[in-house]
């Protein structure tokens, strides 16, 4: 039999590998959820409002509420002080919860700063839950930047009724507040501090509201002055540096109160607070 005769497309599949036409690599690609996170966080550049809100506790419907209607809250950066409540249930329903606050923070040009409680899982903070356009759910030493002003966000708490609870589904033996010495060097001059614990020279002063629990948990009041610590000595490493902040907000203590220390204003915000700071 006689060979067959090859058209060109044909010829050109058996040419030997080393004429075959070489792939070029792709080029590593952010994930979207971090571009999420990044884009954000450049947009606030562009923001000169800033708002503090004091913790939620899954009262997601309630906040959107307040920003649209309420308060009707425009063209402003949104800082929750922790605790939202998210991993308490499923990832899908705090998707829905966000996605509806999401259209509602855009819908008036908000972006929203999400920063961690300890009624919070920490998974949902390591950058990795950034699915919109307008809510950033950010890690610990955050530096998110205004138009004028760097404001830092750290989070974390005791939960002081951590014996009432169930471990990894309503409370997280991560969930205490880290100092970071490095990130705050990183940070440089801190114009305005988020938290969700505070210092132990702000209100509250004393542990009158946790004795109770307290005869139920050992170890509760150690663990709560070792978390302020970690705020003392954020505290001490910016006066060292010679700062002096405008304002520091947080949460977490359900109560409403404000002094100045040091040149410094600190707001204790309630819960669903909504705190405009006064900026020049």
């Amino acid at each position: 039999m006689g060979k067959k005769n090859l058209n060109l497309v044909e010829a050109q599949t058996q040419l030997p590998n080393i004429y075959a036409p070489r792939s070029r690599p792709k080029p590593k690609k952010t994930p979207l959820k971090e571009m999420s996170l990044l884009n954000i966080l450049k947009r606030t550049k562009t923001y000169t409002n800033i708002v503090a809100v004091g913790d939620i506790h899954g009262k997601t419907a309630e906040l959107g509420y307040r920003i649209k209607t309420r308060y009707t809250i425009k063209n402003s950066v949104i800082f929750l002080c922790g605790d939202i409540g998210v991993g308490f249930n499923k990832p899908n329903y705090h998707i829905e919860e966000f996605t509806k606050l999401n259209n509602i923070a855009k819908g008036l040009n908000n972006i929203i700063i999400v920063i961690r409680g300890n009624h919070d899982d920490p998974s949902y903070f390591d950058g990795s839950f950034n699915k919109w356009s307008n809510i950033a759910f950010v890690p610990d030493y955050t530096l998110v930047e205004t138009a004028s002003h760097k404001v830092l966000c750290i989070g974390g708490g005791i939960s002081i009724d951590r014996t009432n609870r169930t471990l990894g589904r309503s409370y997280w033996a991560n969930e205490v507040s880290v100092y970071d010495e490095d990130k705050l060097k990183a940070a440089g001059v801190i114009d305005i501090i988020m938290t969700h614990s505070a210092p132990s020279f702000c209100e509250p002063i004393t542990k009158d509201g946790i004795m109770g629990w307290a005869k139920y948990d050992d170890k509760l009041l150690v663990d709560c002055d070792i978390d302020r610590q970690v705020f003392d000595d954020v505290w001490k490493f910016i006066k060292a540096d010679n700062q002096n902040p405008l304002y520091w907000c947080y949460g977490h203590f359900h109560m409403s109160r404000s002094q100045e220390y040091d040149n410094t204003k600190f707001k204790a915000i309630d819960e669903l607070e909504f705190f405009p700071l006064t900026l020049l």
